[in-house]
C-alpha cells in the first residue's frame, strides 16, 4: 500500500491542532505497521493489516471532518451560542482519534516487551 503524505497534508492547514493529532495517529500506525510487516504469525499479520487499514480510514475521514469543522459555525444558534450537532460530531471523531493515538502509542511502546500479547490487541477490537 502506498501512502502519500501530500494527499493528507493538503486537507488540513499545516498549523491546525487537528492536523497534528491526525498526523500523529498516522505516524504511529505506520511505525507499528512497519514493525509487524515481517511478523508471520496470524496475530502479527492482523495487527499489520489493522494498522494499514486505520491509516486508510484516517486518510478518508480527515478531509470530511475538516469540511464539517469549517462549516459548523454556519449552523450555530447565534454568535453567543457556538453549539450544534456538527460540532458534536467533530468532537466525537476527534476523541476517537485521540483514543487511536493512545492505543497505537501503547502498542509501539510495549511491543518488544516479554509480556506483550499480540492476541490481546488483535482480538480486543483495538484494531
Amino acid at each position: 500500500m502506498a501512502i502519500k503524505e501530500e494527499d493528507f497534508s493538503e486537507t488540513f492547514e499545516i498549523s491546525s491542532p487537528a492536523y497534528a493529532m491526525y498526523q500523529a495517529l498516522k505516524d504511529l500506525c505506520l511505525n507499528n505497521a512497519d514493525y509487524f510487516q515481517h511478523d508471520d504469525t496470524e496475530n502479527g499479520q492482523r495487527l499489520h493489516s489493522g494498522f494499514l487499514a486505520l491509516i486508510d480510514h484516517v486518510n478518508n475521514v480527515a478531509p470530511l471532518v475538516d469540511d464539517v469543522r469549517k462549516a459548523s459555525s454556519k449552523f450555530d444558534l447565534d454568535t453567543e451560542t457556538p453549539g450544534n450537532g456538527y460540532r458534536s460530531f467533530v468532537s466525537v471523531v476527534d476523541m476517537c482519534v485521540v483514543h487511536g493515538v493512545k492505543l497505537s502509542r501503547q502498542v509501539c511502546e510495549n511491543r518488544d516487551s516479554f509480556l506483550f500479547r499480540k492476541s490481546h490487541y488483535a482480538r480486543s477490537g483495538g484494531l
